[in-house]
């Protein structure tokens, strides 16, 4: 019978029983083995209900660590491709500012490397942080990562690259002969719009007023700021 006991407590992790650990020193044998038959089982139970629940836990965090190694990849990964994709096309509008001469596409093909470089250098830090900010829940994953969105479309894609580098040449004409109010007749007449409305800031064509105007912004925002 102690023998049975020291198994039964090593077995149990050093757990005894109230009702063994309480008996009076000369209690009888067989009172001493119907505790144990009595007890065991519902320490064993609970000790297997435990390392379940820890096991669940420990699949749980498993789970989440490799989500959050997925979305890390995603992340990078989009960060990295649409900078350097909204960067490229910053470079052509560049480019076709300057009518497409071949001595500027030869220049811009020379330095992109180090642009490339300057780039990743300035802008790692702000997607690190995003990151950080993603993983800590201050906010969401980009909302246009997901491969439905209509960035990834080559219909969208075309259609944006050729409105964004038609606005970059007619944007350089116009600066060049000064047209700073060559904006549609439309908004001129129409008394809603003050005065200072009626320029083509950064000499754009419609001045941000017009449809087209609207249609260009978004993608020459992009080139701007990546």
């Amino acid at each position: 019978v102690g023998v049975s006991i020291l198994l039964l407590t090593r077995a149990t992790n050093g757990y005894v029983p109230a009702e063994l650990s309480s008996m009076p020193p000369r209690s009888s044998a067989p009172h001493q083995i119907a505790c144990i038959r009595r007890c065991a089982p519902v320490h064993c139970a609970a000790e297997a209900n435990h390392l379940a629940k820890s096991s669940l836990r420990s699949d749980k965090v498993w789970a989440s660590s490799f989500v959050t190694t997925l979305d890390a990849a995603a992340f990078w990964s989009y960060t990295w491709f649409r900078s350097k994709a909204c960067a490229s096309l910053f470079l052509l509008g560049l480019w076709a500012a300057q009518g497409y001469r071949f001595s500027v596409g030869l220049n811009l093909l020379l330095a992109h490397p180090a642009f490339y470089w300057g780039l990743g250098v300035s802008s790692g830090e702000a997607f690190a942080s995003d990151w950080r900010n993603i993983k800590a829940g201050v906010y969401r994953l980009p909302y246009d990562m997901h491969p439905h969105h209509r960035q990834y479309s080559a219909t969208f894609i075309l259609n944006r690259v050729s409105r964004a580098l038609a606005a970059s040449a007619a944007a350089a004409a116009r600066a060049e002969r000064n047209g700073w109010d060559e904006v549609p007749e439309r908004f001129k007449r129409d008394p809603l719009y003050p005065s200072y409305y009626l320029r083509t800031f950064h000499w754009q064509s419609g001045g941000w007023l017009s449809r087209e105007s609207a249609g260009a912004y978004e993608i020459q925002t992009e080139m701007l700021f990546s």
